[in-house]
């Protein structure tokens, strides 16, 4: 879910609010008559003998053909694309 406000765009679901309890701050990319596109980036903490590290989240909506791709890279990695069916729901956030 993604929710403009005068602050910036944040972003939130299930993961981020087992992990982080409240929406974190996500960029807008792109906003156009085709598509919306969105990105956030997700830190995980060093826990005993593993490595802090980032993943970086794209979030690219086409609006004509209703349907979404999400990448997730690390942010100087190769990306990683998993193909899986998936229903997007459009929700208000008040």
């Amino acid at each position: 879910m993604l929710a403009p406000t005068k602050a910036g765009h944040w972003i939130f679901d299930p993961y981020i609010n087992h992990y982080y309890k409240e929406p974190i701050e996500a960029e807008l990319l792109v906003d156009n008559d085709t598509k919306v596109a969105i990105r956030w980036t997700i830190k995980f903490v060093a826990d005993g003998t593993v490595s802090s590290a980032k993943l970086q989240y794209d979030l690219t909506y086409f609006k004509a053909r209703k349907t979404a791709r999400l990448r997730a890279k690390q942010p100087y990695g190769d990306s990683k694309e998993p193909t899986f069916p998936a229903v997007c729901k459009h929700e208000r956030w008040e």
